[in-house]
């Protein structure tokens, strides 16, 4: 959301890559996987993306 992107930008302004530096200034709520029994196809509702191959893997999920 636009309140957590001013302060990720304001990290990274510090050289700050880590997401603990921002994440005392905005609002998080954890969630828990047992909140998402029966939804259908949840493992396609969050996916963990850190690379270029995860990208490209989420498009082949995408298109299927």
């Amino acid at each position: 959301n636009k309140c957590a992107t001013k302060y990720i930008s304001s990290s990274i302004r510090q050289n700050k890559y880590k997401i603990q530096s921002f994440f005392k200034n905005i609002n998080i709520k954890e969630v828990y996987e047992t909140e998402f029994k029966g939804i259908d196809n949840i493992e396609r509702t969050f996916v963990n993306i850190n690379t270029k191959n995860d990208v490209k893997d989420l498009r082949k999920l995408i298109k299927n």
